[in-house]
């Protein structure tokens, strides 16, 4: 089907500051428009490329990208919308045996990519949360059968946000790393998945600026404000009951350490939430294997693993190294680990 263009009359830019972007290569939509789609063309004029109700080529959309054209933008009050389609596409997806695996985790990233955007930018609220939860469900579901990480890496380079892309790359590692320990209970996973999306979501009431930093980089008054975004996640989130106070707790002390010396309450070993050290190893994995702004060279999976168990062997208990030896999916891994430390 061609894209029915609607060329955008001379008007106020005030008409269209509310209008959000979404990636061009993350966009997920059926043959029907469900929202109307614009195409930034100057800094206060947009072009409607794509009607609601109108029928379209998603394909052709994308082909926007070889023009340098990186987005299409959304009206703001109907994001949830676009979010609620891009899940129950995903959804859908995922759950054909004849769609191939790398196609269902290029559906599940991209979908993940519009949730955390919609729990990021808008203001969070019961839907927010219902779309993340059946993301984390979906994120479960590919996990169970899929043990790819260079796969999934790969799709989430694809996504624009440094922020989005850590977000959901810490909750599908943490599911890997809680399916590897034999952790599969349904609700185990499910807060799990659920803390690991949004164990940075306190930064969404921080300066932007500071997401983009690397802390040695910070001066102490901007350390001291880092070290709030737990504080600051837990008052976002302690009005909403629908959120379980396990994932709460897990947001609340992934950067709490056995020894006391984490934050933000520097609590020890026995009073920390053990799913949130599993958060916790799978944050400082994605920080170091992941393509981002701060992190231009990325380590494989496996240097990443030597990196970690070099640096933090001793906040973290034996049975979670194992556990990343088997995500690494190498039987000799350990044997090939043993001669690296020789080499050493």
């Amino acid at each position: 089907m061609p894209i029915r263009f609607i060329m955008a009359t001379e008007s106020a830019p005030s008409e269209y500051q509310n209008l959000v972007p979404v990636a061009i290569n993350s966009f997920i939509g059926g043959k029907i428009a469900h929202v109307d789609l614009f195409i930034k063309i100057s800094e206060d004029k947009f072009i409607r490329v794509v009607k609601k109700g109108d029928a379209f080529d998603l394909e052709r959309l994308k082909n926007y990208s070889s023009h340098r054209v990186e987005f299409v933008y959304i009206d703001k009050s109907a994001f949830g919308s676009h979010v609620e389609t891009s899940v129950s596409i995903a959804n859908i997806a995922i759950k054909k045996t004849s769609v191939p695996q790398g196609a269902r985790v290029k559906m599940l990233t991209s979908a993940a990519d519009a949730v955390f955007h919609e729990l990021s930018r808008m203001d969070f609220n019961e839907d927010c949360f219902e779309h993340a939860k059946k993301i984390c469900g979906s994120m479960i579901g590919v996990v169970g059968v899929d043990h790819d990480v260079g796969k999934i890496i790969l799709e989430l380079t694809e996504l624009n946000s440094d922020f989005a892309k850590h977000s959901v790359g810490v909750s599908i590692i943490a599911t890997m790393i809680a399916n590897a320990l034999a952790w599969k209970g349904a609700k185990t996973m499910n807060l799990i998945s659920m803390g690991g999306l949004l164990h940075d979501i306190g930064f969404k009431n921080l300066p932007p600026e500071l997401m983009e930093m690397k802390k040695s980089d910070m001066s102490p008054e901007e350390i001291k404000l880092y070290e709030s975004h737990p504080i600051k996640a837990i008052t976002l989130l302690r009005d909403f009951s629908e959120v379980p106070q396990e994932v709460v707790a897990i947001i609340g002390e992934h950067h709490e350490i056995p020894n006391g010396l984490g934050f933000p309450r520097g609590i020890k070993t026995d009073r920390i939430y053990p799913l949130s050290r599993c958060v916790a190893l799978a944050d400082q994995l994605v920080h170091l294997i992941l393509i981002t702004k701060n992190n231009p060279n990325p380590k494989s999976l496996r240097e990443a693993i030597l990196y970690l168990e070099h640096s933090v062997h001793h906040d973290f208990q034996s049975i979670f190294w194992e556990a990343l030896y088997k995500i690494a999916g190498d039987k000799n891994f350990a044997m090939a680990k043993e001669k690296d430390k020789k080499r050493a």
